[in-house]
């Protein structure tokens, strides 16, 4: 009995130191590994701590590019704001002259129509004047003298505003400037197709025609065999 047990007190022993054995080795084994793991930590924090610095200077980087695009975008934004008034400036200054040439053009037409208004009715009084049968030839004469010299100075006036008066008594008659109200016949030939009287002077403006001229005009006689032929 006192043999076994020893026996069995030995091998217990022998196991015991065995399984010491492994664990150290397993301990070291294990240590081993630790120590592994913590260099290749201590590595991946050293890559991590570069990586960090990267990123970190990388978003400085972009927040100072971010920073410089603001400024730009901010001269630009007040670069197009100034342009944007002045824009509007000129857009409020081209409709002002808009409106200002309508004006103009509205009160040029009035004048024109007061001009041509006032021209024929002069003309229709200086008819109806040298028609009078009360005056005197040295009236009469005076008076032409005088509506003569109207004529001239209003004339003249009209020329500096661009105008003038068309259709005169002797002119070819210009059917694009004339209006031809009645016919006297004439027997000089070099008066048929010339103006014989002016009824109302016609008018341009700028070489616009604004009114033609209403006229009297000569034509040659008939012979009295061509009447006949033309009858037939």
């Amino acid at each position: 009995m006192v043999f076994f047990g020893s026996k069995q007190k030995k091998e217990n022993e022998n196991g015991t130191g065995k399984l010491l054995q492994k664990l150290a080795l397993q301990g070291e084994k294990d240590g081993r590994m630790l120590a592994a793991l913590m260099e290749a930590a201590e590595g991946q924090q050293v890559v991590w701590q570069q990586l960090s610095e990267a990123i970190s200077a990388r978003l400085a980087g972009l927040e100072e590019a971010v920073g410089l695009s603001e400024k730009r975008l901010r001269r630009q934004s007040e670069s197009l704001e100034d342009l944007l008034e002045e824009w509007q400036e000129q857009q409020r200054e081209r409709e002002y002259v808009q409106a200002q040439l309508l004006e103009y053009d509205r009160r040029e037409r009035a004048l024109l129509s007061l001009v041509d208004c006032s021209r024929g009715h002069f003309q229709l009084l200086k008819q109806r004047l040298l028609a009078e049968s009360g005056l005197s030839e040295e009236q009469r004469a005076a008076w032409q003298q005088q509506l003569r010299m109207m004529d001239q100075e209003a004339a003249t006036a009209m020329r500096r505003c661009g105008m003038e008066e068309v259709g005169s008594p002797g002119e070819t008659v210009d059917y694009e400037t004339c209006e031809v109200l009645d016919i006297r016949e004439t027997d000089d030939a070099a008066q048929a197709g010339t103006i014989a009287c002016v009824y109302r002077p016609g008018r341009m403006y700028q070489g616009r025609l604004l009114a033609k001229a209403q006229v009297s005009a000569y034509q040659g006689k008939k012979e009295e065999g061509e009447t006949n032929d033309n009858r037939n």
